[in-house]
């Protein structure tokens, strides 16, 4: 029998988490989970510095790679891109006897890695294998949650996975120590919270979810279609700003279009070349452009599916509306994760609506 799959966003649902429909709280970036029960959370950040040097940093309760159900086992994950096309990907796995987080904000520890801070402002630092980076991230965009952020499973909606985009976007000062030269370098980052109760694998047939800062505009763009035993329901929310004025954001509306996918070797997964959101803006529409330049990590999860996480050239533009032309292009991170039906790698997969 299928059961609902739906994006809290009704007036019950927010009491039922505590959650104000207008204000975001510091205690929301904070430890939502018992991380030795059946959960799974990690903070992530990433940032793009002023040389084109691309770093994405992930404090994990437990790695990515094994079920909710296993107990408390702490991971660092560091990704970075240099100009170059240099890629440094290092991960750690820490006792859970140097894990600690606080439920009031954001301040995990993990062994010698850390985030913490506020809403505003937050720090990061890693060091793994010779590689020391230290992040001040100060946000230059509210906080943002769609309705609730929760996905809500089965009919006593029990069952979840969840999403704060914390700082949307952030002014980024980075400091990085390798092969014994230290550099400083500004950038653009942003910052998010994942968690929940149920394994992605067991709700989620496939999502895209990406970000980009192009400019003075800032997207980020989600979209999720779950199993056929939650009725294949699709699920989206997207935010646009231009500075820190909001021009759309919104759990309907959003349309996607796969282009040129095809079967991913390493995970046999299906991955477009291109993306192409609309976006809907009042009056107004705008189009997002992703086309893939890059793979920067790749995780296969034998048959359950893969995920993998992209940088390319992004483009924003105003399609619809009264007024002059907007337009704007940049850099942009996204992914797939995907659970869905499989063929074998290299099989070539037909083209999709997302």
């Amino acid at each position: 029998m299928t059961q609902p799959a739906v994006l809290g966003s009704e007036p019950i649902h927010y009491r039922r988490l505590n959650l104000d429909p207008g204000r975001i709280q510091p205690w929301e970036d904070g430890l939502r989970t018992d991380p030795g029960a059946r959960s799974f959370e990690w903070w992530y950040h990433d940032c793009r510095l002023d040389d084109g040097t691309r770093v994405t940093i992930e404090l994990h309760t437990k790695p990515p790679v094994v079920s909710p159900s296993a107990p408390l086992t702490p991971f660092v994950s560091l990704v970075m891109l240099r100009p170059d096309g240099s890629l440094l990907v290092k991960n750690a796995v820490v006792s859970p006897d140097a894990f600690s987080a606080s439920r009031d904000g954001c301040d995990v520890r993990i062994g010698e890695h850390w985030c913490r801070g506020d809403l505003r402002r937050q720090e990061v630092h890693v060091e793994l294998e010779g590689t020391v980076i230290d992040l001040e991230m100060i946000s230059e965009l509210a906080p943002w949650r769609p309705a609730t952020g929760h996905m809500l499973l089965g009919e006593d909606e029990s069952r979840y996975i969840a999403w704060l985009p914390v700082m949307p976007r952030a002014r980024v000062t980075a400091e990085i120590t390798a092969g014994g030269r230290r550099e400083r370098l500004g950038g653009v980052g942003y910052h998010d919270h994942n968690w929940g109760n149920v394994a992605p694998a067991s709700a989620i047939d496939h999502w895209y979810w990406g970000h980009a800062h192009i400019g003075e505009y800032t997207v980020v763009t989600l979209r999720a279609v779950s199993h056929a035993k939650y009725g294949k329901a699709v699920l989206v929310a997207y935010l646009l700003a231009r500075g820190g004025e909001v021009l759309a954001q919104g759990t309907e509306g959003l349309e996607l279009s796969a282009i040129g996918e095809a079967r991913d070797p390493g995970t046999g997964v299906p991955v477009a070349s291109r993306l192409i959101y609309e976006i809907p803006a009042g009056d107004a529409r705008y189009r997002l452009e992703f086309a893939r330049r890059r793979d920067v990590l790749a995780l296969g999860f034998g048959d359950a599916g893969g995920y993998l996480r992209f940088v390319g050239d992004a483009r924003l533009e105003r399609v619809g509306g009264a007024g002059a032309p907007e337009g704007a292009s940049g850099d942009g991170l996204w992914e797939v994760l995907s659970f869905g039906p499989r063929q074998a790698a290299g099989a070539p997969a037909a083209q999709s609506p997302g």
